[in-house]
This record gives C-alpha cells, structure tokens and sequence, in this order.
C-alpha cells in the first residue's frame, strides 16, 4: 500500500493513490492483470464476512473492492492483495505492520482502517484489509472533466 497518504480523502472527493511506477506497473502487466482478483472475485466472501459487490480499481498490488460486511451491515472497502506478493514473508510482515499503523493514524481526511488479513485469518491465507467506504470522485476524473482547480478550493480539498 505504500505510504499512509494513500488514506487521504475529503467530503467531497476522494484521492486515488500514488500511481505505480514504471518498472512495477510492467511487472503488473507481465504477471497478467486478469487473476483471480479481479471482477471475477463480485459476489465472493471473504472471511465468511465480507461480500465483494463490485471491483473498484486495480493497481501494482492488488485490488480494491467495493464490498458488504454482513456482520456490521455496512458498506465497506476491500484492498485484496495479489497471490503473488502474498505468498512473500517479508511482504506479509510488512503488510501486518503497514496495516497497524494505518489504523492508529486518525485525522479527517483519513480513512479508517476496519480490520486486516495478514494471511492466517483465511482460508485462502490472502493478505487484505479492509477500510471504510467513501462514496465520491477520483481527483483525476474531476480535473478532466472540470479543467484545473481554484487554489481556494484546492486549500478546502486538502485540509
């Protein structure tokens, strides 16, 4: 997931991630980008608790769905990492520790980390976590469709 500024968003829109770089968005298209994490996963349970409704996006490593906790009865999102950074030790470490600090890290622009999967949880032994849903805009899609941002509104996103 790479760094906690990933979590931003605001009331009015929401924040895509960092863009993977060159050599790992190639290493994505190596390893093919139709696995089992992709659209093929809606309708899935993960944990006996959480339904995948819909894929939301997909990036160096993993993807993020829209997803139901049948539990709490609640939208929520699901960040379901790929099989082959998983099966990685180290990654999984990482990941677990990644996870912990996200969910410490409280500020209104963040989203909240629900719970995680550092892969002994399932029976799959996939890595996710799993975070509030907001419903809203890519940046991206908002410059495109509406051209450059007023500085002032730009402050009010941001802050």
């Amino acid at each position: 997931m790479g760094q906690i500024g990933e979590f931003y968003r605001s009331k009015e829109l929401r924040t895509e991630p960092p863009s993977a770089s060159s050599q790992r968005k190639a290493q994505w298209e190596h390893m093919g980008s139709k696995t089992k994490q992709t659209a093929d996963r809606v309708g899935e349970r993960i944990a006996d608790r959480f339904r995948l409704d819909a894929l939301l996006g997909e990036g160096g490593m993993g993807s993020v769905f829209k997803a139901f906790d049948t539990e709490l009865e609640r939208p929520v999102a699901i960040k379901l990492i790929k099989n082959t950074l998983a099966r990685d030790p180290q990654f999984a470490i990482r990941f677990k520790r990644e996870a912990k600090v996200a969910a410490r890290f409280q500020h209104p622009n963040s989203i909240q980390v629900f719970d995680y999967s550092a892969g002994g949880n399932t029976d799959t032994g996939e890595l996710y976590m799993v975070l509030e849903f907001v419903q809203g805009h890519e940046l991206q899609g908002l410059i495109k469709s509406k051209g450059s941002i007023d500085p002032a509104r730009c402050v009010k996103i941001l802050a």
